[in-house]
């Protein structure tokens, strides 16, 4: 997760160090080729660790279309609350609360042999729930009271979107 490269240019955290995580989610629509590399970096890899380079598709001379649709229920996960750990205090352990991924691309000709476009877009929901963290019960109040019937949830949206257009600048190299 740490060199993540589209068309061999960095993209995610402008910095890696220490402790840093370059996270870029990649788009299962975007590439046409995915290079990693396990080990044995160039220089001019940033870190130790994986590295990617997603080679984009870039459209052809058919118009074409593909959708991604994923998704799942907090209900649908097993439940790891054992005696032991309900013994130690916990009520609830980290769960998933649900989970979307929808995606979908299209691509064509602009000028057949010589233009193509080729455009994605994305939206993924991502939300789970904290062990032993509680909404409040009413937060104009002055002293906090939890309300143990509504568990705390972080939840994490995101979109994407992408238009790229290519042109043949000779039958073996595109622009």
């Amino acid at each position: 997760r740490r060199g993540r490269r589209r068309d061999g240019v960095r993209v995610g955290n402008l910095f890696v160090g220490a402790g840093q995580v370059n996270i870029m989610p990649i788009n299962p629509l975007l590439g046409e080729q995915i290079d990693v590399q396990t080990s044995g970096q160039g220089a001019d890899a940033a870190s130790l660790g994986v590295q990617m380079n997603v080679i984009p598709k870039s459209g052809g001379n058919i118009f074409n279309g593909t959708a991604y649709v994923n998704g799942g229920r907090g209900k649908w996960q097993a439940d790891n609350l054992t005696q032991e750990v309900r013994d130690l205090g916990l009520t609830q352990v980290n769960r998933n609360r649900g989970m979307s991924d929808i995606n979908g691309a299209f691509g064509g000709p602009l000028k057949r042999d010589r233009l193509w476009f080729y455009s994605i877009g994305r939206y993924n929901k991502y939300s789970n729930y904290i062990a032993g963290q509680y909404f409040t019960k009413d937060i104009t109040a002055t002293q906090r009271e939890l309300d143990t019937s509504r568990p705390a949830y972080n939840e994490t949206n995101n979109t994407e979107g992408a238009f790229r257009v290519a042109g043949a600048l000779s039958q073996a190299q595109r622009l």
